[in-house]
């Protein structure tokens, strides 16, 4: 029987790890799942408090529901839409967040 080289899983390893935990716009993002069972979107779990989401009011804890009015549950898919927003030459980008009780709609300059 083969095996799997060790190399490969440690890739693996890694990409799962960049997939559950990313940092886009300043901020460090984990799924929302990983903190609250059943819970959708992305979790901010770190703001580099001198980033552009920062001045933009966002906060540790806060859910990202929605990046451009599509829905997220996890830190690439975050990334991936910044990305293309950037690419679009966009200024900036809307976010759907979910703070405590309150959903609200942020928009965090990217260009």
């Amino acid at each position: 029987m083969g095996k799997f080289p060790r190399a490969s899983t440690e890739a693996k390893a890694e990409e799962q790890r960049a997939q559950s935990e990313a940092t886009v716009l300043g901020l460090k993002l984990a799924p929302a799942s990983t903190v609250a069972a059943g819970e959708h979107g992305v979790i901010i779990t770190d703001i580099s408090p001198d980033s552009r989401a920062a001045e933009s009011g966002l906060q540790i804890g806060d859910i990202i529901l929605d990046v451009g009015r599509h829905a997220v549950n996890t830190p690439a898919e975050v990334r991936k839409l910044v990305d293309e927003a950037h690419a679009q030459a966009k200024r900036s980008v809307l976010l759907r967040i979910k703070s405590g009780d309150t959903i609200q709609f942020v928009a965090v300059p990217i260009g």
